[in-house]
């Protein structure tokens, strides 16, 4: 019986990191936690907000609510168990789930309720190695929501010299490593109409909170600077390595930039509409 026992025996090693999953796996049997989909995502919500699976009787407005909270926690279960946590601390209407939503930006309006979240965001993020992270700064120049090409996102990371100064076919390979690190940690995510492309992900979005996380990285490090309507904590004499100017930039806010140090810029970034209006690459 004892010998039975041992072969049913299974071993179930969870971590962030996918050389250790495969260095504890002597079958090369690695299972990747994927997002959890809108209904499964919807019904961890109920449970945890209102201790039972099944949906409960909301008001439109509510149910607006509910799923844009869902939809910033990106189908990550850990998220969305720290947000209902909040929800079920706070009473059922929708002017205070309204609040909640506002709050959820971990580090503009942070609340106790959120330190775990942040705190986990923030373990994944110190995991990773030196010029990994670079990459996932780098990330902090796309909007939420926008469609990012696999291969474009690569290519920029090497002609940014993000792969270790690294270049020709190693260049990509490491880059597609890195890529693939992101989908597998859900710092980034396929969009919804992304095909398969012998075997790899061929687009892909910025996971709502990891993008939080990486602008705020990306602005310690003094590597991206973001120029709109919403951002106005430019230094001056900041010294900044990637401009971006998003689309509803006003060059009536002009004069607030024209003390930054600009001569260390090593790409321009332009959105227009939601899309690429064009990227230039210093290579010199």
């Amino acid at each position: 019986m004892l010998e039975d026992y041992k072969a049913l025996l299974r071993i179930i090693v969870t971590t962030r990191e996918l050389q250790v999953a495969k260095y504890c796996s002597n079958t090369d049997f690695v299972y990747n936690l994927s997002r959890l989909s809108e209904n499964d995502a919807s019904e961890l919500f109920c449970l945890k907000a209102f201790g039972r699976a099944t949906e409960v009787k909301l008001s439109a407005e509510m149910v607006k609510q509910k799923y844009q909270m869902l939809d910033k926690c990106g189908g990550i279960p850990f998220a969305i168990v720290d947000v209902c946590q909040l929800v079920a601390s706070r009473p059922f209407t929708a002017r205070e789930w309204e609040s909640i939503n506002k709050n959820i930006k971990l580090y503009q309006l942070p609340t106790p309720e959120l330190e775990s979240m942040r705190a986990t965001l923030e373990s994944c993020y110190s995991s990773l190695s030196y010029h990994v992270k670079y990459c996932f700064m780098y990330l902090s120049i796309f909007q939420e929501d926008l469609n990012i090409k696999r291969r474009r996102l690569v290519k920029r990371w090497i002609d940014e010299g993000y792969m270790m100064g690294i270049r020709g076919p190693e260049a990509e390979k490491l880059g597609e490593n890195v890529f693939n690190e992101f989908l597998s940690m859900t710092f980034i995510q396929p969009t919804k109409y992304a095909a398969i492309t012998s075997g790899r992900v061929t687009s892909c979005s910025i996971h709502p909170l990891m993008l939080q996380l990486s602008t705020v990285e990306a602005k310690e490090e003094k590597l991206v600077c973001i120029l709109d309507n919403d951002h106005s904590d430019v230094a001056s004499g900041d010294i900044i390595r990637h401009l971006v100017v998003r689309r509803n930039w006003s060059r009536d806010n002009e004069d607030r930039y024209k003390s930054m140090d600009l001569s260390c810029v090593r790409s321009l970034t332009v959105f227009s509409g939601g899309h690429f209006s064009c990227h230039a690459t210093c290579t010199s």
